[in-house]
């Protein structure tokens, strides 16, 4: 399944460094459901197969928010605007 990726990852993937983010991977499909699952990565189809060029030049930081907490807490009592 091919996935663009919203964030870095260290380390090597199957001996290769992982792609940067807004780049595509093609990975098994269960893999793919965890690193969308994790909010590392996002489903993409064919025709985003194709890297996307940074025009900033050098290194690159990349942000990725977090998923919103949607679970309701236990005790509303208990529950602080952040």
């Amino acid at each position: 399944m091919l996935v663009r990726m919203l964030g870095q990852i260290s380390g090597l993937r199957c001996g290769k460094e992982w792609p940067a983010p807004g780049d595509t991977i093609d990975v098994p499909e269960d893999e793919a459901l965890q690193l969308v699952g994790q909010g590392n990565a996002v489903l993409a189809d064919e025709d985003d197969a194709k890297p996307r060029k940074s025009k900033a030049k050098g290194k690159e930081k990349a942000t990725v928010e977090a998923p919103e907490n949607t679970s309701s807490p236990e005790n509303e009592d208990d529950a602080k605007p952040a």
